[in-house]
């Protein structure tokens, strides 16, 4: 739950700036992908060997939900912008590649962040 809140409170306060800003959702969606990598170490590193793929899919698929919750609703009320240049209003290959890219995310920071604490003092 810490890597999933890192990734949610970093997409909030870098990413929705940028979204406001530069009015383009891929920036939010980076911002994001950069908070999940952050909370994936901090996950993995906390969780240790044992769980560290279990906990990275999870914090990734409760981040993955939550966000394509809120991107949902702000596209169907109409308050996003286009995703990215060039790209029609409507194609899905942005939300389709983007979310694998950042479940792959949070798998691999967590399993990195477990090796960060297999390898601290002492053991």
């Amino acid at each position: 739950m810490l890597g999933y809140a890192i990734g949610l409170m970093g997409t909030l306060v870098v990413g929705l700036p940028l979204l406001l800003i530069m009015e383009g959702s891929r920036l939010m969606a980076l911002a994001g992908s950069v908070s999940l990598l952050i909370g994936g170490l901090v996950a993995g590193r906390w969780a240790g060997r044992s769980l560290a793929v279990v906990n990275g899919a999870l914090m990734a698929i409760l981040y993955n939900f939550t966000v394509s919750i809120a991107f949902f609703v702000g596209s169907f009320l109409q308050l996003l912008p286009e995703p990215m240049p060039g790209l029609p209003q409507g194609d899905s290959t942005y939300f389709f590649a983007w979310p694998l890219l950042q479940f792959a995310i949070g798998i691999l920071s967590s399993i990195l962040g477990s090796r960060f604490a297999a390898s601290g003092p002492g053991e």
